[in-house]
């Protein structure tokens, strides 16, 4: 993933970014959770505690963190399992069309879910 790819995920700057990643700023607990979230997307949830853990986060709110990830996991199977349904319905006999279509209909959907949750 690029910088500026990374960036977009976690809703900050690629100049945030590179300035994290040369130890001039601080990644406030709200970003930590959002990596938190994006770790969980892309099922880095133990690399992002380990990573958590070294750059000494308290363990309290690497436990928040790790409980907002579980969610965030949740929330995305659930919409994968739901979008592969209708999937089944489009593509009876193609598993991989209906992987690819749950896949992304379930991530358009927590996308709209987090915007209206903002």
């Amino acid at each position: 993933m690029t910088q500026e790819a990374f960036a977009e995920e976690l809703a900050v700057t690629q100049g945030v970014v590179s300035a994290w990643e040369r130890g001039e700023h601080a990644i406030t607990a709200e970003n930590y959770a959002n990596l938190a979230e994006l770790a969980a997307k892309h099922n880095l949830h133990l690399e992002a505690l380990r990573f958590l853990e070294r750059g000494g986060v308290s363990a309290e709110l690497i436990t928040r963190i790790s409980h907002i990830a579980k969610e965030s996991r949740s929330r995305r199977d659930a919409a994968y399992r739901q979008a592969l349904i209708e999937a089944q319905v489009y593509y009876p006999d193609d598993a991989l069309a209906q992987h690819r279509y749950a896949t992304r209909a379930a991530e358009h959907a927590l996308r709209l879910r987090r915007k209206k949750s903002k």
